[in-house]
Order: C-alpha cells, then sequence, then structure tokens
C-alpha cells in the first residue's frame, strides 16, 4: 500500500501543463536559416494548438518526468506491506480478572476474551502473540487470522488466574519494534506504574466494579496449656469506595463454631481471633468464609488443614524415662502403626531398622561415662542451639557396637554426643544416657527429646504453626487510572515499510543526465552546415 508523508506537494503536479505551455512557444521561436526552401514539405503541426501536437517532443517528455519525479519525492511516498498486521498482546491474569459484573453477569475475563476477539477482527489480516501478564514464562498463545473461528476457544483454554503470583507485571520481558496491546482491568496498582515507562500503543480495557471484601489470612497454633485446643487468628480486608456488612463463618469439617457480624469500611483490615477444639484423630480441616458473596466470590474464603500427628513405632526396650516422654508428646502417634505408616522410628539400642521414615536412635549403656565439660552444639543443632545441658547431670553411653558417624550436633571434648546423617532420609544417633534418672528429673530432658523428634523428622511439633495467607492486593477489583507512556504504532509498523524517496531522487538525476547529453547533442548538431 502507496502513503504519502507530505501529500500536499502533490499539487505541484498541476505545473506540468504549463511547463508544456512554456516548451512548446520555446519551439515556435526557434529558426533555422537555411539556403532554400525548395523541396521542403509545410509543418501542419507548426500552426496547431500546443495540446494538439501531433508528435510529442522527446525532450518535454524527458523534463516532464525529472519534474515529476522531484515532486513525488518531496511528497515523501512510503510502502508500507500491510499484508498481515503483527501484535504482542499482554494479557492480564491477575486474580482480580475472576470478578463477576453485575451488569453482565459474566466475568472480567470472559469480558476481556470478548474485547480482544472483537478488536483483533477488526484487522483484515492479522498474526497475534497473547502473552501472560503476571507470567512470563508461560508459553504464549498464537492467533492468526487463518483459525479466526478458534480464537475463542484458544483464549478460554489458555488463559490462566495468577491469584498468588508475586512476578512483578511485564517482567523482564523486551517490548521493542512491536507493536504492543494490553488487556486488563486495570486494578493492580503495580501495572499502573509500570506501564508508564513502556510502550504501550492499545488498551483494551474491562470492568466497573469497585466493592469486594476477602478473607486475606487464617492462622492458628495449639494452646499453651492444653495441645488439643488450638487458637488462631481471622484477617479479612475491604476496598472499594463504600461500606459493608458481612458475617465471618467459622467452620470445623462441615460443623459451623462460630460467627462474628462485622461492619466493613473502605480500605479497612480487621482481626477475630477464636479457639477450636482439635481432633487428633480424623482432624478435619478449618474454614473460614464471608457471607453475603460479592462480586469476586473466589477470595472469601479461605480453608487450614491441621498438621497430622507423626506416626511412631518404638523398637527395643527403652528406658521408663523415656518411654514416659514418648506417651506424653502430643504429636507423636504410637497405637496402631505399621510400616508404611510409621514416619518416625524411635530405636533403643542397636537393632537394625529398615524403613522410610526418620530414625532417632537412643544408644544402650555397656557402660557410662561422666561429661566432664560443658556440650557445645554445632550449627546443625536449630533450634536445639539454644537449650543450655548441665553436664554434671548428664551421662555418656558406651556402647560394644559404638561407630559414631554422621555430622556431629552436641559435643563434649570432641566427642560427639548427637549426630544426625541424611544420606537416603534422616538419622539421629543419641549417645546421651536417656535412662538416667537424675537428668529425666531436669526441665531440660523433655525439651532435649522433644528437639530430637524434631530435629529427625525436620519439622516443629510442640509450636506448629499454621498459616494460609493470600496476597492482600490481589483482592483490589476497582479500575485506576491508567496513562499510556509516549508510543506510536507507526514508530512500530515502519519497519515493514520502504521510503521510495531516494529511489525517485536517483531517477531523477539520472534523468537530468540524460536530459543534458541530449541538449549538447541538440545544439552540436544545430551548429553544422
Amino acid at each position: 500500500m502507496l502513503s504519502w508523508e507530505s501529500p500536499l506537494w502533490l499539487l505541484a503536479l498541476i505545473v506540468l501543463p504549463l511547463l508544456r505551455l512554456l516548451h512548446w512557444i520555446n519551439n515556435r521561436k526557434a529558426a533555422i536559416p537555411v539556403s532554400s526552401l525548395l523541396f521542403w514539405r509545410t509543418s501542419g503541426a507548426v500552426s496547431q494548438p500546443f495540446w494538439q501536437g501531433a508528435k510529442v517532443d522527446p525532450i518535454w517528455l524527458l523534463r516532464a518526468m525529472i519534474f515529476g519525479a522531484m515532486i513525488l519525492a518531496l511528497a515523501g511516498p512510503v510502502w508500507v506491506n500491510h499484508d498481515q498486521r503483527k501484535v504482542r498482546v499482554w494479557f492480564d491474569d491477575s486474580y482480580s480478572l475472576q470478578t463477576t459484573e453485575s451488569a453482565s453477569n459474566q466475568s472480567r475475563l470472559a469480558l476481556a476474551i470478548d474485547a480482544l476477539i472483537n478488536k483483533l477482527q477488526e484487522v483484515e489480516s492479522i498474526q497475534a502473540k497473547v502473552y501472560s501478564l503476571r507470567n512470563p514464562g508461560y508459553m504464549p498463545l498464537l492467533l492468526d487470522t487463518q483459525n479466526k473461528s478458534d480464537w475463542r476457544q484458544q483464549l478460554s483454554n489458555w488463559v490462566t488466574s495468577q491469584s498468588e503470583s508475586e512476578s512483578p507485571p511485564l517482567a523482564g520481558q523486551p517490548m521493542v519494534n512491536v507493536e504492543t496491546w494490553l488487556v486488563t482491568d486495570g486494578a493492580d496498582p503495580e501495572l499502573t506504574q509500570a506501564i508508564k515507562a513502556l510502550p504501550i500503543h492499545q488498551i483494551i480495557r474491562v470492568g466497573n466494579e469497585t466493592e469486594n471484601g476477602a478473607v486475606t489470612l487464617l492462622g492458628a497454633r495449639p494452646s499453651l496449656q492444653k495441645f488439643d485446643i488450638w487458637q488462631g487468628i481471622i484477617r479479612v480486608n475491604h476496598f472499594g469506595d463504600s461500606g459493608s456488612n458481612r458475617t465471618i463463618e467459622l467452620w470445623y469439617g462441615n460443623q459451623m463454631r462460630e460467627q462474628w457480624q462485622v461492619r466493613m469500611v473502605p480500605e479497612q483490615s480487621r482481626e477475630v481471633g477464636f479457639t477450636v477444639e482439635y481432633a487428633q484423630t480424623n482432624p478435619a480441616p478449618l474454614m473460614v468464609r464471608l457471607t453475603p458473596t460479592d462480586s469476586l466470590q473466589e477470595d472469601d474464603q479461605l480453608s487450614l488443614s491441621f498438621p497430622l500427628p507423626t506416626s511412631t513405632r518404638i523398637h527395643g526396650n527403652c528406658p521408663a524415662t523415656l518411654m514416659a516422654a514418648i506417651n506424653v508428646h502430643p504429636f507423636l502417634r504410637t497405637d496402631g502403626v505399621n510400616d508404611e505408616q510409621a514416619g518416625l522410628d524411635i530405636v533403643c539400642g542397636d537393632i537394625a531398622v529398615e524403613g522410610a521414615g526418620a530414625i532417632l536412635r537412643f544408644h544402650q549403656a555397656d557402660g557410662v561415662q561422666k561429661i566432664d565439660t560443658a556440650p557445645v552444639w554445632s550449627e546443625f543443632a536449630g533450634a536445639l542451639g539454644d537449650l543450655r545441658l548441665p553436664p554434671h547431670l548428664m551421662r555418656q553411653v558406651r556402647s560394644s557396637a559404638d561407630n559414631r558417624h554422621g555430622t556431629a550436633v552436641l559435643l563434649s571434648d570432641s566427642i560427639p554426643l548427637i549426630t544426625l546423617a541424611t544420606a537416603t532420609h534422616s538419622v539421629v544417633d543419641c549417645y546421651i544416657d536417656m535412662g538416667y534418672e537424675e537428668f529425666a528429673r531436669q526441665a531440660e530432658y523433655p525439651v532435649l527429646f522433644a528437639g530430637l523428634v524434631d530435629l529427625a523428622t525436620g519439622r516443629s511439633h510442640l509450636s506448629p504453626i499454621a498459616v494460609i495467607a493470600r496476597k492482600v492486593e490481589a483482592s483490589r477489583v476497582k479500575p485506576l487510572p491508567l496513562s499510556l507512556a509516549d508510543a506510536n504504532p507507526e514508530d512500530v509498523l515502519q519497519t515493514a515499510s520502504r521510503d521510495l524517496a531516494a529511489y525517485l531522487i536517483f531517477l531523477a538525476m539520472l534523468l537530468l543526465l540524460v536530459d543534458a547529453v541530449l541538449e549538447r547533442t541538440r545544439r552540436t548538431e544545430s551548429r553544422q552546415p
């Protein structure tokens, strides 16, 4: 397709008839003296008007072409190839696209797909590559005019909702030399800042809803007095321009335990506490939900599963003091545990044990030895590193199969008292005499045993904090003002254009050279007798 950068210069072409007149007048004035007119034929063209000349002078045509080429060059002719328009589309897959618009009773996601398809169909031939706004690594979708009838189905299958995505919008993607569109609802504050510095050429925007409430946090932990009682906290947020009356419901399994009537005001965050009894056998999930539902139903509830007790097998003859510590541990289940279910094997002695779970081995004494220097924890002790053990109340065991291996966790006089090996699964070896009654009467004894269980299993049992939360800003649905950077689609479309002015200038110069040669030849011939 041919376009002109300065089309007003084309008006200068009306001067061509004037040049033809001047050329005709100049030819009439030309007189060639001869000795006789005998044998000359009378020329009828001399008496004809200039526009009815029987024969067109090639010199005139040459100069008309020179003048025309210069005028066309000044008009800036550009050949633009619009065979297929290529567009990069950033599709907003933020959580707010799940919002249901009350006016149409459709989600913003469905409205965005419709709006994009309608915009693409306005172009006769187009190839659009659709990228995820929040997940640049997600496989892009190619939409081509040839499969126009499949666009809706392809977009519906491709698009996803990134509710917990931490990636900033438009992260790490070059956006140069490509016409770029953005499909969004404009509810993400990060996006409104990002597009100010990026060459977005066109925005396709959907959504008008402004109000939304969300459950943004649910957390719980065992009570310090009773481990079968859990205490927790619920956080709800409200966004928009007006307040709302909501009901917070706390469900344990299929039973509603508590509910609170709250009045939420714009931009408010509110927390409520609760207490719930925990059933260690077949514990049910804990769920919080807001009623009635609003425009974004997906963030009106959160569900939390309690950590299950660790299934534990006991091997060997453990001393009574150690068995007492095992039995009172609230998160070790020892009844009816088979080999496949065991997550922890507690071994007393040097018995060989096979299992897929962790192993906590307490070596039994063929002899004991006093510990003279204060034990020192290594960097691998974790939370146990804060426990101070009294050396005068502890004994070190010596067994016939004393082959201490693994990484030292606790040492005394460079001798490992506790080791940790993690080749296939965690194995903790304890060389402290856990049957020593004077040590068992100390407060450090149950703390040491609980810490060894945590070290072997890799989880905290006595202070588990179960938390589930969602990103607060992801629940904003109010569209924000969007301002584009200074981006012109023509800047990227010129990559498919060709400037013809240079070719016309070269043609004019070449014709001028031909005209000069012909004029010189003509004058030379006129001087000859």
